[in-house]
């Protein structure tokens, strides 16, 4: 009589919820070309009289066709609050402001490319801009068309891309992303992020940036 063999139970390893996002890292310039990012920005100032404290998020993409058209767009959320200083407030002043700025905005032009980079010449912008006080949203009214001259340039540069989630002990991984620089930044775009940019590819990267009591940070993460 043969013996019944053990009973094996095979415990298997289910997949995350979450397919793993593929690496924004640009290995080259070539056309066509897309890129993104979504700047982030907090800041905190005050004195003797007012506190203020800015929380701003935008998403960017630039496309450049085949034949080097070009389309920089930005969707962004800018959120102020100011009120008084921790003195007035403690005497007795409550009185505070929430300012809410929406942002749509389409900047179009010509890309020129090149072994070095990528240079832009834009000349109209798409835009369309709502503020509001208090809490809520509301619609954008619609978009106006107008001559917009400048240059937008980029260049393949290594970026220090830190994990989507911070954590203790993490470790940044150098990456080609590309860097991106205004001549001179329109206010819309000034609002979430100052100087240079980076975008990667697919849903590209995280650029955020804080300005509180401990001075100035900046970093570069994955995207969730």
């Amino acid at each position: 009589m043969r013996r019944a063999l053990p009973l094996v139970l095979v415990l298997t390893v289910l997949a995350p919820a979450h397919a793993q996002v593929a690496s924004p890292e640009i290995t080259s310039i070539a056309l066509p070309l897309t890129a993104a990012a979504t700047l982030e920005r907090q800041a905190e100032h005050g004195c003797s009289q007012s506190f203020e404290s800015v929380a701003a998020s935008a998403t960017v993409r630039l496309a450049i066709g085949p034949s080097g058209q070009a389309e920089l767009r930005l969707d962004g959320n800018h959120v102020s609050n100011m009120g008084p200083s921790p003195g007035r407030y403690m005497a007795g002043d409550h009185e505070f402001t929430r300012l809410t700025e929406l942002h749509r905005a389409t900047w179009r032009g010509t890309a020129t490319v090149s072994r070095t980079g990528i240079a832009i010449a834009i000349d109209r912008v798409e835009q369309a801009e709502a503020r509001f006080t208090g809490y809520g949203t509301m619609p954008l009214p619609a978009p106006t068309t107008r001559p917009f001259p400048a240059q937008v340039q980029c260049t393949l540069a290594p970026t220090d891309v830190l994990p989507a989630m911070p954590a203790d002990g993490e470790h940044p991984t150098a990456m080609r992303l590309l860097s991106c620089t205004w001549d001179e930044a329109p206010d819309s775009f000034a609002r979430f992020a100052e100087g240079a940019f980076v975008l990667g590819a697919g849903p590209g990267v995280r650029q955020v940036a804080s300005d509180g009591m401990f001075g100035p940070a900046h970093e570069v993460r994955l995207s969730p």
